[in-house]
């Protein structure tokens, strides 16, 4: 019965352990990255600046490469027009909002729904 106890408690202490020197790892590695990424954007901001929308654009780019592979240039290309015309339409409707254009805002609201029902449904998929 003791050496059931003590094994029980050697499993949860070693247990512990693993958890601890996991967490100490990770606060390790995150200082090892986070702090010259700070230094950087604090003392050089513009350059750093450049560099982080470079890699996002490049990753977006990659993304929609690969998600145009995956499915097909024609059903990529229509999924595509109909996420733009509704993020045009939206963007618009919120330009003339904030110029306090609010009736060009309330028409561009069904224009936006049309395009999309012609973008959507109009056209054909292939």
């Amino acid at each position: 019965m003791l050496s059931s106890i003590a094994k029980g408690y050697k499993k949860l202490f070693s247990t512990l352990a693993v958890i601890i020197l996991l967490a100490l790892c990770s606060l390790a590695l995150a200082s090892l990255v986070v702090f010259p990424l700070w230094k950087w954007a604090t003392s050089h901001a513009a350059s750093y600046s450049i560099v982080i929308l470079s890699l996002i654009t490049l990753s977006l780019i990659f993304l929609l490469f690969r998600s145009a592979k995956k499915m097909g240039f024609s059903t990529f290309s229509h999924k595509a027009l109909t996420f733009l015309c509704l993020i045009c339409g939206i963007g618009l409707f919120l330009f003339f909002l904030y110029r306090g254009n609010r009736s060009a805002a309330l028409i561009t609201i069904p224009l936006t729904l049309v395009a999309y029902g012609i973008c959507a449904f109009g056209f054909s998929k292939k």
